[in-house]
């Protein structure tokens, strides 16, 4: 990708990001819409972007691709999990943070922030590669992540871990997929409102990233040096990594970008809703979410240029 061409869609990303920001500061929205956008944007706006983009570009070949970013999604957060728990014990850091910090370092923010900056860098064809690395992402979240962040690691059952993964980008996924395989083309209607609709996903997405930014306080939050170790795991050695890894990985260069910029990512936004729900450090969450976010907006550019001339 050329500089000015990274430019250009860096400065679209940050521009809708900061008008989000605005928004909620000088009051047109409150806070409280970000649930209700959200809510379009997960459960409308992105599976009828996943969809229209897989019906119109998929077919067997990339299936093996998705495969290995599936395994390669599983892999990653479980590695950085062992990765940051060793930099707990150098830090002497305990329980009960502990498990929020090994949470926050392993588990990128693959949909809400990655979705929107990996289709405006690289285009709509990586949607079906992010929701791959999604699911992949999510399944180990509600899993392992789920028993760290509580420190209970009893199975909680087979329906409960369903409910967490099967959400509609997923289950649209597994669709599209399906009937792009069997070559059948839907109902050009169905396909043009689709399209319609899938195109606010992107610009929407990022406007509740900046949306979701301004409703962070700092009586919520709290700093220690453990936050300087996050940011460090999470934007300088994970995409590290993943780029180490991925170059040797048997999938196209687009596939590669796609899997390093994912997994430089801010820390998901779950982990401190799971620590609010659950009673666990949820200032502590808060505090590596948003350093992690922030930190994010010069990270990802620099990942971005990297890729550019490394792959």
């Amino acid at each position: 990708m050329e500089v000015l061409t990274l430019v250009d869609r860096l400065g679209l990303i940050f521009g809708f990001i900061a008008i989000g920001f605005l928004l909620v500061k000088v009051k047109v929205v409150s806070g409280k819409d970000t649930k209700a956008l959200a809510d379009i944007v997960i459960l409308v706006a992105t599976p009828a972007l996943m969809f229209t983009s897989i019906i119109g570009s998929c077919d067997v070949g990339p299936i093996a691709d998705y495969s290995v970013m599936f395994v390669t999604g599983v892999f990653m957060p479980l590695l950085l999990v062992v990765i940051a728990y060793f930099a707990a014990r150098i830090m002497k850091l305990g329980r009960p943070k502990l498990g929020v910090f090994l949470c926050a370092n392993a588990f990128p923010n693959t949909v809400f922030i990655g979705l929107p900056v990996t289709v405006a860098l690289y285009g709509s064809e990586t949607v079906a590669s992010v929701a791959v690395l999604d699911f992949a992402v999510t399944l180990v979240f509600w899993t392992i992540g789920l028993a760290l962040l509580t420190d209970n690691f009893k199975w909680r059952g087979l329906g409960s871990l369903l409910n967490a993964v099967l959400n509609a980008p997923f289950v649209v996924l597994i669709i599209s997929l399906l009937l792009a395989l069997a070559e059948v083309k839907p109902p050009s209607l169905l396909l043009d409102m689709g399209e319609m609709i899938g195109q606010i996903a992107i610009p929407l997405s990022l406007l509740l990233i900046g949306m979701t930014m301004a409703t962070f306080t700092r009586t919520s939050m709290e700093f220690d040096k453990s936050i300087g170790a996050t940011l460090f795991l999470r934007h300088i050695v994970s995409p590290l990594i993943m780029l180490l890894v991925a170059y040797s990985l048997p999938i196209p260069i687009l596939s590669k970008q796609v899997l390093v910029l994912q997994a430089g990512l801010p820390t998901m936004m779950g982990v401190s809703i799971v620590a609010q729900a659950y009673g666990k450090e949820h200032g502590y969450a808060t505090s590596l979410v948003v350093a992690s976010t922030i930190a994010s907006l010069m990270t990802i550019p620099l990942v971005a240029y990297t890729l550019g001339i490394l792959l």
